[in-house]
Parts: structure tokens; C-alpha cells; sequence
């Protein structure tokens, strides 16, 4: 559970980080420690998923789809923010509001997928 309240408290941290326009170092310093939190609350369901694994599973195949794909979503979410924080665009709200909508549905799919393993 406390995987749980470290995720939260690096993604507000992260997020006022970057709404009061703290300097460039310290936004991508806030988002490695959030980051972080979500590599440790998944890694600590990918160590529980192991744990109730059936005893015919292979777990280093399961183990090493679930860091592929952790590793895909990590870099391509590496590659998007230094992305952002190199070329500023500005959206309008309701841009905004759909490109996020977009991006939440896109987790959820990811999340699903990883599930069904």
C-alpha cells in the first residue's frame, strides 16, 4: 500500500512542479521521481502477479514480456516529454481536454493488454 501513496505523492509533486514553471532541471528531476513511483507500483504487481502465478507458468516468460513491455511504455513516455519540453506548443482547452481524454483511453488499453498478458 505504500507503493501506492509514493505514486500519488511523486505525481502531485511532479505536477505542481511543472504548473509553477519550476527551471528545466528540476522539471525533468520531478519527472524521473514520478516515474519512479510508477515503475515501483508496477513492478510491485508484477512481483504479486509472479507470487500467484500457477505452479505450471513459466515466470521468466512472464517476467520478461511484462519488462518488455514496461520498457516500451517507459521510453516512449521518456521520449514524449523531452519531446514537449524541446518544441513548446500551445493547444486550447478543449485541444487540451481531447489529447488527454486520448492519452487516458491509450493507458487504459496498454493496462488492459498487460493484464491479459
Amino acid at each position: 500500500m505504500i507503493w501506492a501513496l509514493g505514486l500519488v505523492i511523486s505525481a502531485m509533486a511532479a505536477a505542481a512542479g511543472l504548473m509553477l514553471g519550476v527551471p528545466s532541471s528540476l522539471r525533468i528531476t520531478l519527472i524521473a521521481v514520478a516515474l519512479g513511483g510508477l515503475l515501483a507500483w508496477d513492478l510491485t504487481g508484477l512481483r504479486r502477479r509472479l507470487r500467484l502465478a500457477a505452479a505450471g507458468d513459466d515466470l521468466s516468460i512472464i517476467r520478461r514480456r511484462h519488462l518488455a513491455w514496461l520498457g516500451l511504455a517507459v521510453g516512449a513516455g521518456l521520449l514524449l516529454t523531452i519531446a514537449a519540453m524541446l518544441i513548446p506548443l500551445h493547444f486550447s482547452f478543449a485541444w487540451t481536454t481531447f489529447l488527454a481524454l486520448a492519452a487516458i483511453l491509450a493507458m487504459a488499453q496498454l493496462v488492459s493488454r498487460l493484464l491479459r498478458g
